[in-house]
């Protein structure tokens, strides 16, 4: 909870400073994606993504929210033989992002960024990183193109689920937070190859002596009509140290409307 109230308190705490005349200082995304399956497979499944920026001067404030629910109906037969229904929650993730950065030139910024993760079928409680960098803008005045790299270090803090089992050959203390330097490294890259339609990629590693978290992004968005678009990306997160009868590697492959403002 202590993280959610930086990550507001931080979305904030952006100066006031002067902006050009007929540009808005904001901008932002709202991602929404929906499927729902009937039949053999009875299934509902809700992806909604929110991006919200704030520019001032040298100063931009970036802050990104996720959520995903995903219920299966069930069918459980009691010990008389009589058949009932019952949805089963198979997938809960909540994850919130906010970044500062202040640009010393056009090409080169300084970040402070913040996130916490909360997924109820990783083996965590939750999953929180502060980490403050340098960063390198390639094509800062290119409307085609969009590189950039980012070299930073910080701490993040593991949570473990206390209805997890004990295991003390990787450190897993049910209930127990584990608190660790790390070394930060990422990459954004954006190809608009057309009017409307643009290709996509994006690298975050936060690298810890005891655990590393690794996510990779891939996506591609087509202008469907004015604000409107679609998009199809494909996720991968890694961690390097998880619990037992846990799945180290998380992927998504979503399909979502994507209103741009």
């Amino acid at each position: 909870m202590k993280k959610v109230l930086l990550l507001a308190g931080l979305v904030s705490s952006m100066p006031a400073l002067a902006q050009d005349e007929g540009k808005s200082a904001w901008s932002g995304e709202s991602e929404l994606g929906f499927s729902s399956e009937r039949g053999n497979t009875n299934e509902d499944n809700l992806l909604f993504k929110q991006k919200i920026a704030y520019e001032q001067g040298k100063w931009l404030n970036t802050f990104n929210g996720t959520a995903e629910n995903k219920q299966t109906k069930v069918k459980l037969t009691d010990d008389a033989g009589v058949e009932t229904e019952e949805n089963v929650r198979t997938a809960e993730e909540y994850f919130l992002k906010n970044k500062l950065d202040y640009f010393f030139t056009d090409q080169t910024y300084g970040f402070v960024r913040l996130s916490w993760e909360k997924d109820r079928f990783s083996g965590f409680e939750n999953q929180a990183s502060e980490v403050v960098g340098l960063g390198y803008s390639f094509f800062p005045k290119d409307d085609t193109l969009t590189l950039k790299l980012e070299l930073g270090a910080g701490q993040r803090q593991d949570e473990w689920d206390d209805r997890l089992e004990e295991d003390l050959e990787n450190d897993i203390i049910p209930g127990q937070t584990q608190d660790q330097n790390i070394a930060f490294f990422s990459d954004e890259f954006v190809w608009k190859f057309s009017e409307g339609a643009e290709l996509g990629q994006s690298l975050n590693v936060e690298y810890g002596k005891d655990n590393t978290v690794s996510r990779f992004e891939v996506y591609t968005k087509a202008q469907l009509v004015a604000a409107l678009s679609m998009k199809v990306s494909y996720e991968i997160k890694y961690t390097d140290v998880v619990p037992q009868d846990t799945e180290d590697k998380d992927t998504k492959l979503n399909v979502s409307l994507l209103y741009s403002f």
